[in-house]
């Protein structure tokens, strides 16, 4: 818990340690919503992949506090039911695996490329990723939760298609992530492992007469997570090398102020 309030107030940081958004030249919030798929492979306790669909929610704040300097923050998460496996295993565990991954992270980033209606920004944040699976048959009723945290590095791209349409890529990544992995009340700290994902979105800007300063976006949203080997010495197991993807369309709408 002290080490998710300390990546949370970290993240809150990088967002709100700069000049307010009343100083800000352009500040932005916007909300999505969208289906997408899960999958984790291998499941914790085997070999076996587990896949679904799943629902997703995303929240994402931008500010530009001058010319040269963008801030965002966000946050994305899922919930996914019936997870299914592969193999010969898929009738029984078909019916039980239910997942929720959610990513929240903040980064500052600096104008280093601009030509034209091209602008990029480079620079670092960081994140904290968690999922948490539950499923009677493989763990016995014990949830299995995931909890990352690190330091990541970030580039933005924001390119203007016409006067209302723009298209923006964000990239994220994480190659040194601290992991904890609990089951029931048993945890292991210190996990190596990773996170890497990129945002795709295009933006339509109302006209003033219809709504002003509102605009609305569609999006894509994919992450890839990953932990090392390790031994939960709870039940005195190897644990093997295990990966999360999720990814997803979006749709939404976003307010400038």
């Amino acid at each position: 818990m002290k080490q998710i309030a300390l990546g949370v107030f970290l993240v809150l940081l990088a967002v709100l340690a700069v000049p307010q958004a009343a100083a800000a030249q352009t500040a932005s919030l916007g909300g999505q919503l969208g289906m997408g798929s899960l999958q984790v492979d291998p499941l914790l306790e085997g070999d076996e992949a587990v896949t679904s669909s799943q629902w997703l929610a995303a929240a994402d704040v931008e500010f530009f506090p001058t010319e040269d300097l963008r801030i965002e923050g966000g946050w994305v998460g899922g919930f996914a039911r019936n997870m299914a496996a592969g193999g010969e295993e898929a009738e029984s565990m078909g019916a039980g695996m239910t997942a929720s991954p959610w990513k929240i992270h903040g980064a500052v980033g600096y104008l280093v490329f601009e030509q034209d209606n091209l602008s990029v920004y480079g620079g670092l944040g960081y994140q904290l990723n968690r999922i948490t699976l539950l499923h009677d048959e493989i763990v016995e009723g014990d949830r299995i939760r995931l909890t990352g945290m690190g330091f990541q590095g970030h580039a933005h791209a924001a390119l203007g298609l016409m006067d209302d349409l723009a298209f923006s890529a964000s990239v994220h990544g994480a190659p040194w992530y601290s992991w904890e992995y609990q089951q029931g009340t048993s945890a292991e700290k210190n996990i190596g492992g990773s996170s890497y994902s990129y945002n795709l979105s295009l933006k339509y800007q109302l006209p003033e007469n219809l709504m002003e300063n509102l605009a609305v976006q569609i999006g894509y949203t994919s992450q890839r997570t990953s932990i090392s080997e390790f031994t939960f010495r709870a039940e005195e197991e190897e644990r093997p090398s295990s990966s999360t993807r999720f990814s997803g369309f979006t749709v939404g709408a976003s307010i400038e102020f």
